[in-house]
């Protein structure tokens, strides 16, 4: 019988676990012997097989792979979800929930677009193709302005199917994909970093008599100024080294960290933008992390910061883009489905810095 040909990165991280994990999910011998890839967690799943809850935060943190697992049964797996890609996506009877195209619900008020990028996610290009020149109204005068990209460096982003928090890519047999370097992790924060830089690289190039800045922000349980203020050409070479967080997703903190990049005199008199680009809904600080991402968004449009949601998820969920909606400054979210389509959002998102 052939050797089984594994493709996707979910399946990639599946053949992996097994390698570590025997039958029923139990350690192997190499898995018991090795302490590096154990940490104390709570399990995702109880004896019965059904979904475990803290009561603390709401959270599904999983840092010993094999206690995904049930002793009586195999438990699913889960993907990103409500509690920013921490929870597991099953209903109250226990059946994981159907993903739904956004399009299917004519009251939302987000931008769905789900078309696959076909470019090679595992590495980030500094010299794209620009879009089309943006077209704005003829009364539209292009202002100058600055953008702070604030990047989603959470552990769901590439813990996939195995919510953990992966600390610095830790443990990497869950968290890394095979032929990213440790640095960038996986293909979905590749694909962050290369979505992002696009971004970047077309405003510079459409926009030439206009004055511009770029600031980065990474955030996951708190977040970090990677750069200030500066040229694209700067900010491109920025992107292209940031090193993945892990941990939890604080909205608030990052919205904070970017109203902070605009506190130079060089901001006083231009546009604001937060361009945030995230996979889930806020999981911290504890207590009310939504409300207080909420508040911090609030704060921001107060001084007159516009606020652009980007929302991976796979599934459609009213509640997570209502959230998404009320950080929006003008109450709409770009949606897509997943990080290889982020790329076809770049024409929609410079015509909406360009003639804000």
């Amino acid at each position: 019988m052939g050797e089984e040909v594994v493709t996707g990165p979910s399946e990639r991280r599946s053949a992996r676990l097994l390698s570590l994990f025997g039958k029923g999910g139990k350690n192997s011998k190499a898995g018991k012997d090795s302490k590096s890839t154990s940490i104390k967690s709570q399990t995702l799943f109880d004896k019965s097989g059904k979904g475990t809850k803290s009561a603390k935060d709401g959270n599904n943190w999983v840092d010993e792979p094999h206690k995904i697992f049930a002793k009586s049964k195999k438990g699913s797996s889960a993907k990103a979800g409500k509690s920013g890609g921490v929870g597991p996506a099953f209903d109250k009877a226990g059946k994981s929930k159907t993903p739904k195209s956004v399009l299917s619900d004519p009251t939302t008020e987000s931008i769905n677009i789900s078309t696959p990028n076909t470019s090679n996610a595992g590495s980030t290009n500094n010299n794209p193709s620009p879009t089309p020149r943006p077209t704005c109204k003829s009364n539209t005068v292009q202002d100058d302005f600055n953008l702070c990209i604030a990047i989603d460096g959470s552990g769901s982003v590439c813990s996939g199917d195995f919510p953990m928090q992966c600390l610095r890519c830790f443990p990497n047999v869950v968290c890394q994909d095979r032929g990213v370097d440790q640095d960038t992790c996986c293909r979905n924060f590749a694909d962050v970093k290369e979505f992002s830089s696009l971004v970047v690289n077309s405003l510079a190039d459409e926009l030439p008599t206009v004055d511009k800045s770029f600031s980065v922000v990474q955030f996951s349980k708190d977040a970090a100024v990677e750069s200030e203020l500066s040229s694209a050409t700067q900010t491109l070479l920025v992107l292209d080294g940031i090193e993945y967080f892990g941990g939890y997703t604080n909205h608030a903190s990052a919205i904070e960290a970017c109203k902070r990049t605009f506190s130079s005199t060089i901001a006083d008199s231009r546009q604001q933008f937060i361009l945030l680009v995230t996979d889930g809904v806020s999981t911290w600080p504890e207590g009310n992390p939504e409300g207080t991402a909420e508040v911090a968004a609030m704060l921001a449009k107060e001084d007159e910061i516009v606020i652009i949601p980007i929302f991976i998820s796979a599934k459609y969920d009213e509640d997570d883009l209502a959230f998404m909606r009320r950080l929006s400054s003008n109450d709409k979210v770009f949606d897509v489905t997943d990080f290889e389509s982020l790329n076809s959002l770049q024409e929609s998102l410079v015509n909406t810095v360009s003639c804000s």
